[in-house]
């Protein structure tokens, strides 16, 4: 059973990023733009739209634009950090803390935000569950231990339709098919502050921790794959193909060897002295039932054998796709995410800033929202769904655009880098004296080292 009830809970944190979320089916990527900020300013500032004499500022806004939002981040960083302290699994003293709900809310939501944010989507138990209903790298059914954990979230980014390559026909052909990829996914778990013995020793859980993963390139149809101690189940086909084989090939032999075992019993009852003399024949009779019984255990030891071999190929296959797919876990994400946060900031506000820029009358915000996810898809071809509200709040909070009558219009280069450079100072200022150590007079007599 997932937990509902931490912070404002997973169901209303999910109902949030539905809202801002309009992914459709296929290879719509959502709010997610994938592309590179650097390729991003380049396109921009090649349109042939930009005026020659606008550009060497436009392209020092993005630079302003980029510190602006590192250093309202920075802080961010640091307190996740700093929160996450008391439940990361690699501090030694974290499984000994006592439970703080409060402290573990307080700290899932901030990461939610930053998250969404990078435009991260927190996928849905229904999202989940249709992806496992085939397909993927690892076409088995997937057992995970859910009852460990108190919360399990899975974060989406970039989802698309491209082509993996697959086993098929027994394993001795590949193909590509087809799957729903994510771009990247953060898995986020927290096993229960109470764990049993046997789970802690198997999966290495620390109770009361919060595991956190991020992951690339993961097929929607092997989400579960990421769970720890995620375990294959075997399919009906693979117990087909062992099990017919094992009873078409061990009945014979068993047919063959039951007529005979009276006489391997008589044999042995001579032998320890219960029954009488025993003749040649039934020696030979008894050989021959005891070479099938030899038979048969070699024949249902090497089913087992091809049964058990067949299970550790599906967990080998589970164990390499997250460890080689694994780029981050644990404290090493939060540079990763930050990054990935002021990058999406970023993108979206130099696009708004840009396409007004380029505008010969003001725009609506429905319409520079449509001139931008056309501009995207004509010059990158990838489809985003812009999130104009989101890039118009951060223009506006800068004094970057101002609104008319007719509609929003971008304040001119010069004016802009300057508010960009009066919010910077101001940004700085503001951090220097929250991140600044606070000094406390030493006791008297004390001598300073």
């Amino acid at each position: 059973m997932l937990a509902s009830d931490i912070g404002n809970g997973p169901e209303a944190m999910r109902e949030s990023s539905r809202a801002n979320d309009t992914r459709g089916p296929g290879d719509v990527p959502g709010r997610f733009i994938p592309v590179r900020k650097r390729e991003l300013v380049d396109a921009v500032l090649a349109h042939p739209g930009v005026d020659p004499a606008a550009r060497p500022g436009l392209a020092a806004l993005a630079q302003h634009l980029a510190l602006i939002f590192h250093i309202e981040f920075f802080g961010k960083r640091d307190r996740l950090k700093d929160a996450y302290i008391r439940f990361s699994p690699d501090h030694p003293d974290a499984a000994m803390r006592p439970p703080d709900p409060e402290a573990r809310n307080a700290f899932l939501d901030e990461l939610h935000q930053v998250l969404m944010a990078a435009n991260f989507h927190l996928l849905t138990e229904a999202e989940i569950a249709a992806g496992r209903k085939g397909g993927g790298k690892i076409n088995a059914p997937i057992s995970v231990p859910k009852d460990l954990f108190d919360e399990v979230r899975f974060y989406g980014r970039g989802r698309g339709v491209r082509p993996i390559t697959v086993e098929w026909f027994f394993g001795l052909r590949e193909k590509a098919v087809a799957e729903a990829i994510y771009h990247e996914i953060v898995f986020v778990c927290a096993p229960r502050h109470t764990l049993p013995t046997k789970a802690v020793k198997r999966v290495r859980l620390r109770p009361g921790t919060i595991n956190l993963k991020l992951f690339r390139d993961i097929p929607e149809a092997d989400l579960l794959t990421l769970y720890p101690d995620a375990r294959v189940v075997m399919s009906i086909q693979d117990r087909l193909l062992l099990g017919v084989p094992a009873l078409v090939g061990g009945i014979p032999l068993l047919l063959k060897i039951v007529p005979t075992m009276t006489v391997l019993f008589v044999v042995i009852g001579a032998y320890l002295g219960v029954s009488g003399v025993v003749e040649g024949d039934a020696m030979k009779r008894a050989l021959a039932a005891l070479s099938g019984l030899g038979a048969l255990v070699g024949f249902v030891m090497t089913q087992w054998i091809k049964y058990e071999r067949q299970k550790l190929k599906y967990q080998k296959q589970v164990a390499d796709h997250a460890y080689f797919n694994m780029t981050g876990s644990n404290g090493g994400l939060f540079d990763a995410l930050i990054g990935a946060s002021e990058d999406s900031e970023v993108k979206e506000a130099y696009l708004a800033y840009a396409f007004l820029l380029m505008a010969e009358a003001p725009l609506t915000a429905p319409e520079l929202d449509s001139r931008i996810e056309h501009w995207l898809t004509e010059t990158f071809r990838v489809r985003v769904d812009f999130e104009i509200e989101d890039a118009m709040g951060k223009l506006t909070r800068l004094g970057l655009v101002t609104e008319t009558d007719r509609g929003l219009a971008a304040t001119p280069v010069d004016v802009a880098l300057a508010r960009c450079e009066g919010a910077w100072q101001s940004l700085t200022g503001r951090a220097l004296e929250q991140q600044a150590p606070q000094w406390h007079e030493p006791p008297a007599g004390h001598a300073a080292s």
